[in-house]
C-alpha cells in the first residue's frame, strides 16, 4: 500500500502540472494503472487516484478537457465502464471521505461531456442512487 501511495501522489504532483505534462501521463498509460490501483482498501490510495484522475478531467479554473475525460472513460477493461467503477466506490466505500472524491471525480469525467453524462445516467446504480429512498422531508430538522 505505501508504494501505492507514494505512486499515487508521484502522479498526482505530475497532474498538477501543465496541461503538456497531464497529455503525457494519459499517453503513458496511467489511467490503467489508476483503475487497478483504485481496488485498493487503503482510503489514502484510493483518495490520491480519485484527485489525480479529477486533474486530468479539469485543467485551470475547471475547464474540462474532453480528449482526457475520453481517455480516462475508455480505460476500463473487461464488462465494466469507468464511470461504474468510479458509481461502485462512490456507493459502496465505507469512508464519506471516499464517497466524496469519487462524486467530485465523476462530476468532473461528465463535466461538458453529454455522452458521458448520458452513460452515467443511464446506468441503473445511478438510476437508484439518483432516486435513493424516499424520506418524509428532507429539510426537516
Amino acid at each position: 500500500h505505501t508504494l501505492h501511495h507514494v505512486a499515487c501522489e508521484a502522479l498526482g504532483v505530475l497532474c498538477r502540472g501543465p496541461r503538456s505534462r497531464q497529455k503525457e501521463v494519459l499517453a503513458a498509460g496511467a489511467p490503467k494503472v489508476y483503475l487497478a490501483i483504485l481496488r485498493s482498501k487503503n482510503p489514502r490510495v484510493v483518495i490520491e487516484v480519485l484527485r489525480s484522475m479529477s486533474l486530468l478531467c479539469v485543467g485551470t479554473g475547471l475547464m474540462p478537457d474532453s480528449n482526457a475525460q475520453k481517455i480516462l472513460a475508455q480505460a476500463a477493461v473487461g464488462s465494466s465502464t469507468t464511470l461504474r467503477l468510479l458509481l461502485n466506490v462512490l456507493i459502496h466505500s465505507n469512508t464519506e471521505v471516499v464517497s466524496v472524491a469519487a462524486a467530485y471525480t465523476l462530476a468532473t469525467m461528465v463535466l461538458g461531456n453529454a455522452r458521458l453524462l448520458a452513460e452515467l445516467e443511464s446506468d441503473p446504480d445511478w438510476t437508484f442512487f439518483e432516486s435513493g429512498p424516499k424520506d418524509e422531508d428532507p429539510y426537516d430538522c
